[in-house]
């Protein structure tokens, strides 16, 4: 069925301020997850350097192949979307589990999987879920959602980096802490669309 232009929402502020701060959210864990796993396998001394980027290699290739595998799914992207965010609060949790473990290893190797995995199709998602439901953003709104990611892969993978300095430990309570505040602006992002 075909949307006529009398049936698509123009987007309420505090609806555009929540798909920006998701958008700062999804591409923080993204950064961080596929940037700081290296990292992390160094850190730990369970990997040297030349055998750590296998991390950012796996995070990247199943990232890449789960956003194809996604596409041609029949689920409604709202669907996809959420069990993708609800993928990433699972992994911070099993991954850091296996960290206070001391499974430094597998940690790397399967977080960088498991976050590239459960991170890979939440950007393009996030881009088609307002057609979904009829909703239309101002070009300055969408100007401003657009924006964030920039400041997210600076700012929260920045700080995650910092926090390393003093734990390797911390990498794992910025990726929780980005996926839970994830998953709690989504869920209010649905609840505004639905009302």
């Amino acid at each position: 069925m075909k949307t006529t232009a009398s049936q698509i929402k123009l987007a309420s502020n505090k609806l555009s301020i929540l798909f920006s701060l998701v958008f700062f959210l999804d591409v923080g864990v993204e950064f961080t997850a596929s940037g700081w796993f290296s990292s992390y396998a160094v850190l730990t001394n369970s990997m040297d350097k030349s055998n750590a980027t296998i991390c950012g290699t796996l995070f990247w290739t199943v990232s890449t192949l789960f956003r194809f595998i996604t596409a041609v799914s029949s689920f409604k992207c709202s669907t996809k979307l959420n069990m993708f965010i609800r993928g990433t609060v699972f992994c911070g949790v099993v991954f850091m589990g296996l960290n206070m473990m001391g499974a430094y290893k597998i940690t790397a190797i399967l977080g960088s999987i498991g976050f590239g995995i459960s991170c890979s199709a939440v950007f393009p998602l996030l881009m088609s879920v307002p057609s979904e439901f009829k909703l239309r953003f101002r070009s300055e709104q969408l100007s401003t959602i657009l924006f964030t990611p920039f400041l997210s892969s600076l700012f929260l993978t920045g700080i995650t980096g910092e926090l390393m300095n003093i734990s390797f430990d911390m990498l794992f309570y910025s990726l929780l802490i980005n996926a839970v505040s994830l998953w709690v602006t989504w869920i209010t992002i649905i609840n505004q669309m639905e009302r």
